[in-house]
């Protein structure tokens, strides 16, 4: 190119020498070597100038293909970017500010580990020990005495509404724990021989020759033993969130599964079995009948019932749980209102109530 420039411009050179011997002096030869420099300065500026262009071209197609990478990178990321150009040309890829969205870490399933305790209320008197069937008729503790230690199990689901807490959770518990009531009664004995029958008058006069079995000492020791074996129960949760903390309320029903266990203990008592009767004529002329003895001496012995039964019950609860990341802790309290074994048992107990406090640790997943 500088050649053809060069060629050019010595050709104009000499067409103008040419016309210029028409009209006027030829350029001197110092006139013409500075007219070449002119053109070869002309020549390399132009020459730079190309060079700069051919430059800014391969860094406009490169900086296109980075924006073109970036885009495709943006979508299969899903981070969107934004593209800042500068007046010279410049492309700057910078990652946009996008404000997270709130989530917090109470939804979803989770399992958790209970254990606590419950109190019952003070004993009070009833017609049956603890309303519970087979055991003794005098007054002693009924079932809302019971109190014990409890471990459990619970799995639930949350879900989450804002700062709006809805879940459902289910519960099963041992208890370590039982009440006892114990009576015992006492009768004095009967000493031998003694009279149980008399007559008037004379040698004829009809009187009784036998004596059925009777206590010669009485002495009884009844017990009845209640514990709870297992209970279980479904509950729904509601609360509010407030940053990792929540504070909620639970309302449910369930059931407790009890076992009573009725000892009655006779072997303080004992028994004259086949007695012997004798039949005397006293010297007024009357007659008597008086046992004299026992066919058979027999002592009491030990009796043990055991019933189970289901006492339905309701409950209500206020907590708070605190979030570790997935694992969370709780600790709540809750009311029990337990419903009569009658419903079952066809006894004569009342509505208890019991309460609970219970701690809890669990992880969601």
């Amino acid at each position: 190119m500088i050649g053809r420039v060069l060629g050019a411009g010595i050709a104009a050179c000499a067409g103008v020498g040419v016309l210029g011997t028409a009209h006027a002096q030829s350029p001197t030869p110092e006139q013409m070597a500075a007219m070449i420099q002119t053109l070869q300065a002309r020549v390399e500026a132009l020459e730079e100038r190309s060079r700069r262009d051919r430059a800014e071209a391969q860094a406009a197609r490169a900086e296109l293909r980075a924006m073109r990478r970036a885009r495709g990178a943006a979508v299969t990321s899903a981070e969107p970017t934004r593209v800042v150009v500068s007046k010279s040309s410049e492309a700057v890829l910078a990652p946009a500010t996008v404000a997270p969205e709130p989530v917090n870490g109470f939804a979803g399933p989770y399992a958790a580990f209970l254990a606590g305790y419950g109190f019952g209320p003070d004993a009070k008197p009833a017609p049956q020990p603890f309303g519970v069937p087979g055991t003794l008729s005098q007054n002693t503790s009924r079932l809302s005495a019971l109190s014990d230690a409890r471990v459990g199990a619970a799995l639930g689901y949350n879900r989450t509404f804002g700062d709006l807490l809805i879940g459902a959770e289910g519960r099963v518990r041992a208890a370590f724990g039982q009440t006892t009531a114990t009576v015992s009664s006492t009768a004095p004995s009967r000493p031998l021989p003694f009279v149980f029958a008399t007559s008037c008058c004379g040698p004829n006069a009809a009187v009784p020759t036998s004596f059925g079995n009777f206590a010669l000492s009485q002495n009884v020791i009844s017990s009845a033993v209640l514990n709870r074996i297992v209970s279980g129960d479904a509950a729904v949760r509601a609360g509010l969130i407030w940053d990792d903390w929540l504070f909620y309320g639970r309302f449910g029903a369930g059931a407790d599964v009890l076992r009573s266990v009725t000892t009655r203990d006779n072997r303080g008592t004992v028994t004259c079995v086949d007695p012997t009767v004798s039949v005397a004529t006293t010297p007024g002329g009357a007659r008597s009948s008086s046992v004299v003895g026992c066919g058979v001496v027999s002592t009491g012995q030990v009796i043990k019932l055991s019933d189970a039964l289901v006492s339905p019950y309701a409950v209500v609860g206020l907590g708070i749980e605190r979030n570790f990341g997935p694992v969370f802790a709780r600790v709540e309290g809750n009311l029990y209102i337990n419903l009569p074994p009658s419903l079952v048992a066809q006894t004569t107990s009342s509505t208890s109530y019991t309460t609970e406090i219970m701690g809890a640790v669990g992880y969601r997943f």
